[in-house]
């Protein structure tokens, strides 16, 4: 399964949520994930959560299970994922890269 595309504040929270649990392994943090939005724990970064997992359930697992990338709000936002893409040395050839780049800018538009 391919990674989730979700919105910058969740993305935002779940890397907050994943750093503070950095100690405990991909199956535990897997479980507090899920155990969130049903907790009573409190802050912005939850309620972020929380709303997104009640809002968009499958996602947010999907997020949880296989990984995420935040969604492309904006010109800056397309900007920055040219900009990082750009610094990058070619994983095959130039051609293959370019085709891959293009798949991804397309997924974050069809979502």
């Amino acid at each position: 399964m391919e990674k989730a595309i979700v919105p910058k504040q969740v993305a935002q929270a779940l890397d907050l949520h994943k750093l503070v649990w950095d100690k405990a392994s991909s199956k535990t943090q897997a479980l507090q994930f899920m155990a969130l939005p049903f907790s009573e724990v409190k802050g912005t970064a939850v309620e972020t959560l929380r709303k997104y997992a009640i809002k968009e359930p499958e996602t947010y697992m999907q997020a949880v299970l296989y990984g995420y990338e935040p969604r492309i709000e904006n010109e800056k936002d397309l900007a920055n994922v040219i900009e990082i893409w750009m610094a990058k040395p070619y994983v095959d050839d130039e051609r293959k890269d370019i085709e891959q780049f293009a798949g991804v800018i397309t997924k974050h538009f069809q979502h």
